[in-house]
């Protein structure tokens, strides 16, 4: 079962270790850039970094974006590790942000970016999960949230 923790000491080292395979580094920031960033935006209080948990084992990362000016709940980044990949862990981790995001109760909107290049890919993904698909924009889907 996928569980969602806050990035702390416990599993700060796990986080940097993790890697996507070397065909897919184009594609997602090291979770090394990604942590560097929430400390980058940290004052404004709207950028959350995830560890993404099997049981105690952390297999992947999630950076989440919030605006409660504009009800919207982003997933910035998500990466599973490689030695990880193939087992659903995504599909998972992205059906526990969503879940997350309802759970809040405060955001109307779920933004999930992404890298143009596989944008079909994740549009055809996102959407099949969900089917709440309300507007693609350029970079992102915007999901309706029920």
């Amino acid at each position: 079962m996928i569980t969602l923790r806050l990035v702390d000491e416990e599993n700060f080292t796990q986080l940097i270790h993790l890697t996507v395979a070397e065909k897919d580094k184009q594609f997602v920031a090291s979770n090394l850039r990604s942590l560097a960033d929430c400390w980058l935006y940290r004052e404004n209080g709207d950028v959350f970094p995830y560890a993404i948990y099997v049981n105690e084992e952390v297999i992947g990362f999630a950076l989440v974006d919030i605006d409660d000016e504009e009800s919207c709940y982003t997933i910035w980044r998500l990466m599973i590790d490689e030695c990880q990949q193939g087992n659903g862990y995504g599909k998972s981790a992205i059906l526990a942000l969503i879940e997350q995001a309802k759970v809040l109760g405060k955001y109307s909107t779920i933004r999930a970016d992404f890298v143009k290049v596989i944008s079909f890919i994740f549009y055809y993904f996102v959407n099949s999960l969900c089917r709440t698909l309300v507007q693609p924009a350029a970079r992102c889907l915007v999901l309706k949230v029920n």
